[in-house]
């Protein structure tokens, strides 16, 4: 729970424990040292509200324009209407109707909340859940995007990638015994085992031996079986496994896991948290947008190089707690960085809150996704990529109506003031203008291609 990584962590007698951590092995008894304001989940809490705390607020500079604006064309009306008392009392009232009615600071008022509107349409058919509207001008301006590991480029679970086997047995009758020994583990080895084998019955092994943190025996049709660890397997057996470990030396493992008997050596099985489909193209979607990645993750040193090799990003940052995540991010901000940070357990809700904008997986943990500026809603990570080209293109529009509302008026009121701008005209040119901001606007929450 606190590296946010799914591979079991070994605990003997007298190391603390976590309240809200799972024994996979065998049952517990614990020892409660700290409860209430003292506990993990209530330190982890006051990093989350101190980092939301000092979350920048973003204010709407129209709507401060359009305030000021309605100020000004009410002097200038004023204005007007002395004027052209004294030019000419007949045309004074129709002359000021047309000022104040040509004027459009509706438009000015409209040009940013129809445009983030139609945008949260636009994310929501895109996949994504906007929280807070803030967010979309804050991706605009993100410079870099850092990702939690587990579960959110990787599908956090693991795998069976390759079986090396060393024995005259065959890959299948090296899994069914595999599967044999692991049937009555919730490890997550035994869980991919399982799934490697197939839905196939197996029998339960006699005098099943778990060894915890190391591995399993037990006996199958007259005959000790071993599956574990390589150190397990030598203690055991007295059989050197550096063959397979040759073999597969430059493999990139979570776990590596070797099947034995007394006698022999059987096989080798490599485990691996696979990469999330559309991890790579969102990667380089990102780079391609000029912006850059940063994978900030509780896992081992090669485990994380091994993922950022293969997703192409270059900082990649391992063996970090919830504190280290918050401050590698505050670093980054000090040094005028914008960061939309990517997660999902519960150990990266304090930088979560600490990011300018959070994005939230689907099915991450309850704390983090109530720090989320942005849920996914699916499981195509790529969705993200399109978040970020579909925020530039609100920031656009919100500029585009925001110019066309101000050339207008530039243009309208100095031509009503001069009397060649009938009321009539003025309530049209005012409904045009209004029109056309809403038409520009709702091209942002058109379905993507």
């Amino acid at each position: 729970m606190l590296t946010g990584e799914y591979l079991p962590k070994l605990r003997r007698e007298g190391d603390s424990v976590i309240g809200g951590t799972i024994s996979v092995d065998n049952p517990l008894r614990i020892r409660v040292t700290r409860t209430g304001n003292d506990s993990l989940q209530a330190r982890i809490q006051r990093l989350v509200e101190r980092a939301q705390t000092e979350k920048p607020r973003i204010t709407r500079i129209a709507d401060r324009v359009a305030g000021w604006f309605v100020m000004a064309v009410l002097l200038m009306a004023t204005m007007t209407a002395l004027a052209w008392l004294w030019i000419d009392p007949q045309n004074w009232l129709p002359i000021t109707i047309a000022v104040l009615v040509v004027s459009c600071p509706c438009a000015l008022s409209l040009a940013t909340p129809t445009a983030l509107t139609a945008a949260l349409s636009g994310f929501l058919q895109r996949g994504l859940a906007v929280t807070r509207v803030a967010a979309i001008e804050s991706l605009t301006r993100t410079s870099h995007v850092a990702f939690d590991k587990t579960g959110t480029l990787t599908q956090g679970r693991l795998s069976l990638r390759r079986v090396e086997t060393c024995a005259e047995l065959s890959r299948h009758e090296c899994l069914k015994l595999a599967a044999v020994l692991e049937s009555q583990s919730e490890h997550p080895v035994a869980k991919a085992l399982i799934e490697a084998y197939g839905s196939e019955s197996v029998i339960l092994p006699l005098d099943l031996c778990n060894h915890p943190g190391a591995g399993l025996s037990g006996v199958i049709d007259g005959r000790r079986y071993f599956i574990g660890k390589p150190e397990f397997i030598e203690d055991n057996t007295g059989l050197a496994c550096r063959r397979p470990l040759a073999v597969l030396s430059n493999e990139a493992t979570e776990s590596l896991v070797i099947l034995a008997s007394e006698e022999k050596l059987l096989a080798a099985f490599v485990l691996v948290d696979s990469l999330r489909a559309g991890a790579r193209e969102l990667v380089e979607d990102i780079h391609r947008s000029g912006r850059e990645t940063v994978l900030l993750s509780g896992d081992h040193r090669q485990v994380v190089r091994s993922v950022g090799m293969a997703l192409d990003i270059g900082d990649c940052r391992s063996g970090l707690s919830p504190d280290d995540k918050l401050a590698q991010v505050r670093d980054l901000q000090h040094r005028g960085a914008v960061i939309a940070m990517v997660g999902d357990g519960i150990n990266d809700a304090p930088v979560l809150a600490a990011a300018n904008v959070s994005i939230v997986m689907r099915r991450g943990a309850d704390i983090s996704r109530g720090q989320a500026d942005v849920l996914m809603l699916g499981e195509d990570i790529r969705c993200l990529g399109d978040a970020l080209r579909l925020a530039d293109k609100t920031v656009n529009v919100i500029r585009q109506n925001i110019s066309w509302a101000l050339a207008y008026n530039l243009l309208a009121l100095p031509l009503a003031m001069a009397g060649y701008v009938e009321p009539w005209m003025a309530a049209v040119g005012m409904s045009c203008s209004s029109l056309l901001v809403l038409a520009n606007s709702s091209r942002l929450g058109a379905k993507p291609d």
